[in-house]
């Protein structure tokens, strides 16, 4: 994610990341430690995903795969 945020494309991208792999590493391009906080947490929340673990600027973040029906 750049210094432009979260876009609706960086959200549908890794809407698809996420389809595919259930775990998925995003970094974030912000030297603010609190805004790059408040992406991941609109990230997961847009998502409906849960945000694992952060490190520097890459989070981690996972959603079970949805049931092959």
């Amino acid at each position: 994610i750049g210094q432009n945020g979260l876009s609706a494309n960086v959200l549908a991208e890794t809407e698809l990341a996420l389809l595919a792999h259930e775990l998925i590493k995003v970094k974030i391009a912000h030297s603010d430690r609190t805004l790059r906080k408040e992406i991941a947490e609109k990230l997961c929340f847009e998502l409906n995903a849960a945000w694992v673990q952060s490190i520097g600027q890459i989070v981690v973040i996972y959603r079970p795969k949805p049931d092959a029906k």
